[in-house]
């Protein structure tokens, strides 16, 4: 929340509701891969991915394209995000 790495509302500020970590930011890919990272070094085997259908159509990404565009994107810029990290750990793209 403090480093501003989740999808803005439709009026630029902090979600109601449900806030998703914006994925078509690299900070945000990064900063989550770090943690995701940490958990996977201990020993986590896998990773599930979830949540991607619920990526906020009114609201603002950082890619700065609309959140119809993002909505339908959300689940893969996820899933990489996850597969791509994993890999770099384990060679492997198990999610």
């Amino acid at each position: 929340m403090e480093k501003g790495l989740y999808v803005k509302n439709g009026k630029g500020g902090l979600p109601y509701e449900d806030v998703a970590l914006d994925f078509s930011n690299p900070e945000t890919v990064k900063w989550y891969q770090e943690k995701l990272g940490k958990l996977i070094q201990m020993g986590v085997g896998a990773i599930k991915v979830d949540f991607g259908e619920a990526a906020p159509l009114d609201g603002l990404y950082a890619s700065g394209k609309s959140g119809l565009y993002e909505h339908n994107l959300y689940p893969l810029r996820y899933n990489k995000a996850v597969a791509d990290i994993t890999r770099e750990i384990h060679n492997e793209n198990i999610i």
